[in-house]
């Protein structure tokens, strides 16, 4: 006979258990195959459910094999993405004001753009820009993950989306749980940086109209057409290559703003473009990118 559990016992387990749960993530990782996450809800249901007695523990196993417990299993699992999802909001913010990289009034849109692009690339170019240098004895340390963009990342995420209840820093195995937070915070700015790169400044974006999107992507068709004509066929791949890349050619795209066009062509110009080797300047990365 199934035995009736009040609404707020239910709410109470289901709280414990996804608390039990996020807190076994951050103790063994944030990134977890299918079966390791499905063993962590399971655990963390069944510890829960062990915590009660009597008629109200042989209700909640009941409850975990019918259908509303199944689902609610189902959705626990859904409770990494949102993790994912904390993380990667509040570094989409720290990532721009921790390095420079919001609106800049002094410089035109497109300087700052190629200034944001330059910086950017720099710091995905390794794994340092998490990291800081700090002078010790005249002698100059890298401190892995101690740039203020990691360290205001982390303080948002303990004190104000309250994931101190997780890592629970003043019980046994903080350290750990800690450590994966550093590492998955770090994680997130990478991501965000890149999305920056392959989102809004993306060579797509570079391009100040519709008018020269249509020029840039019927330039590339003309040049296949013209030295490769077997790839017509391919030239949406080609496209989508190029897209996902970004080809590092956002500079080329400067022709399309010369003064004057009645004496060449935007085409004219596109294929003198794709043609000449393009030579970034060397970018020394500003001071702020290696201080807190």
């Amino acid at each position: 006979m199934p035995i009736i559990l009040t609404p707020q016992t239910l709410e109470n387990v289901k709280a414990a258990a996804s608390t039990a749960m996020i807190t076994a993530i951050f103790d063994k990782s944030l990134f977890l195959t299918a079966k390791e996450l499905t063993d962590i809800v399971m655990a963390a249901v069944d510890k829960t459910i062990a915590q009660y007695s009597g008629k109200t523990h042989t209700g909640l196993l009941q409850w975990k094999l019918r259908s509303e417990g199944s689902q609610h299993i189902s959705r626990m699992k859904g409770e990494l993405k949102q993790i994912y999802v904390d993380f990667q909001n509040v570094a989409d913010m720290s990532m721009l004001s921790a390095y420079g990289l919001a609106h800049d009034i002094l410089k035109t849109k497109q300087e700052m753009t190629n200034s944001h692009i330059a910086d950017i690339r720099y710091l995905l170019s390794n794994y340092y820009f998490a990291d800081v240098f700090e002078s010790v004895n005249g002698v100059l340390l890298l401190v892995p993950f101690g740039h203020m963009a990691s360290c205001n990342l982390l303080e948002y995420i303990i004190s104000v989306k309250q994931y101190s209840r997780y890592l629970l820093l003043d019980q046994d195995g903080w350290e750990t749980r800690l450590k994966h937070a550093i590492a998955f915070a770090a994680m997130a700015g990478h991501w965000s940086l890149e999305k920056s790169l392959a989102g809004r400044m993306s060579l797509a974006k570079m391009i100040t109209s519709k008018k020269h999107q249509k020029t840039l992507l019927g330039g590339i068709e003309h040049l296949v057409r013209l030295t490769h004509p077997k790839l017509i066929p391919s030239v949406p791949k080609i496209l989508m290559a190029l897209y996902q890349n970004d080809i590092k050619n956002y500079l080329r795209t400067n022709f399309f703003q010369l003064p004057s066009t009645r004496h060449e062509s935007c085409q004219l110009r596109l294929d003198f473009a794709l043609d000449t080797p393009l030579t970034l300047p060397e970018f020394h990365p500003p001071e702020k990118i290696f201080s807190t």
